[in-house]
């Protein structure tokens, strides 16, 4: 058996988290994270977990944490690059409920600029004992220099939005990388790096399944958006 361990500050929060009160705190945490995007994408150091449904996924673990770092890519085909990335940054519920199955919730309840916004989601955990998860997201994008794009995700505290009942607050960390295939017409290729900790208890032959699964909102992404996606396992 897994626990997390809660690290509870008062009904609201967690201590490992930022809690972000101004825009001014918004923007430095927006900077930081923009900064570090592509140097943690592209870091050395990751073990190949499997290959599946034409999605490369890998892992590595990083020190204070018992749950690996996953990176899964892949290439989407006869898709538009700015509609993938509207998807990550700014889905609707609508949007994203057609990729992630178990979604309750997504909303956004707080715009601080025109490329950054707080987002609230709440997911249902398919295994009975198990409580729910919810999220607040801090999620921002940017377009770089080469036309490629950034897109970052990271759990904050809010404390106008206090735990809730039956729910247990996840926390999660993610940097995309979106960007054209250089010759290819209509071909987007996506690298995304994710670290969740899903708090609470949990059995950790239930993690080790989601980790096993977690290539597949790509898999989705890909039907819903454009045809299948290309082999990269040797690009």
């Amino acid at each position: 058996m897994l626990s997390l361990g809660s690290n509870k500050d008062k009904n609201w929060g967690y201590k490992d988290l930022p809690t972000l009160k101004s825009k001014n705190d918004y923007l430095n945490i927006s900077k930081n994270l923009f900064d570090n995007a592509l140097s943690t994408i592209y870091s050395p150091g990751w073990d190949k977990y499997k290959f599946a449904e034409r999605v490369l996924l890998e892992e590595k673990y990083v020190k204070g944490s018992d749950i690996p770092v996953v990176r899964i890519s892949s290439v989407l085909e006869n898709v538009d690059l700015h509609q993938i990335v509207q998807y990550f940054y700014a889905p609707s519920f609508e949007e994203r409920k057609q990729v992630y199955k178990e979604l309750l919730a997504h909303v956004v309840i707080d715009k601080i600029t025109d490329n950054i916004h707080v987002a609230y989601s709440k997911f249902k955990i398919p295994v009975p004992f198990i409580s729910d998860r919810d999220f607040i997201s801090l999620r921002m994008v940017w377009e770089l220099e080469d036309g490629s794009f950034i897109i970052c995700v990271s759990s904050i505290n809010r404390e106008d939005v206090p735990f809730y009942p039956k729910y247990v607050r996840g926390s999660s960390h993610s940097y995309i990388h979106c960007k054209k295939v250089e010759g290819r017409s209509n071909c987007v290729k996506v690298v995304s790096v994710d670290h969740i900790n899903p708090r609470g208890w949990i059995p950790i032959p239930i993690v080790n399944f989601f980790k096993g699964e977690s290539h597949q909102w790509l898999v989705r992404l890909q039907e819903i958006y454009g045809k299948k996606s290309t082999n990269i396992e040797n690009n």
